[in-house]
């Protein structure tokens, strides 16, 4: 009886286990969609600009454009659009360019960048952040325009 028992728990303990440790997310477009904030940091050889920091919001739809502004010490509220491209894995890209590439986290509320493509003038780290507004209501956001 209490091999049975203890036979039973084991399997109880190891579906636990296996159920909260095993499964790996996947990603598609749907969790790019929403107002990000970020944050981020260049250096390495910027012949243009000394080595900096700048931030902005990122706007994504549902096609996986964007358009953000973004403020540097050098400009103010600068906006640009293109688009992001996420696989399954999370691995995150804008405007198909090679040298912009990171991954979202798993909560996919986190997307970490590292860009070097010779429009950064320099090497950047890029960190977003997902905005979500807790506690309100969605029919209050649906009344609010939101």
């Amino acid at each position: 009886m209490l091999r049975k028992f203890l036979l039973a728990c084991s399997a109880a303990i190891l579906t636990i286990v296996m159920c909260n440790t095993g499964f790996a997310a996947t990603f598609n477009t749907d969790d790019l969609v929403g107002t990000w904030y970020g944050h981020q940091v260049v250096s390495g050889d910027a012949p243009v600009d000394d080595p900096r920091w700048g931030y902005g919001t990122v706007v994504i739809n549902s096609s996986s454009n964007y358009t953000s502004t973004w403020n540097s010490p050098s400009s103010t509220n600068e906006v640009s659009t293109g688009t992001v491209q996420i696989d399954g894995f999370g691995i995150v890209g804008l405007d198909n360019d090679s040298l912009i590439h990171g991954v979202m986290n798993d909560d996919k509320n986190q997307i970490v960048l590292t860009d070097g493509s010779s429009g950064s003038q320099g090497n950047a780290l890029i960190v977003f952040v997902k905005r979500y507004r807790k506690g309100v209501p969605f029919i209050l956001l649906l009344l609010l325009g939101e």
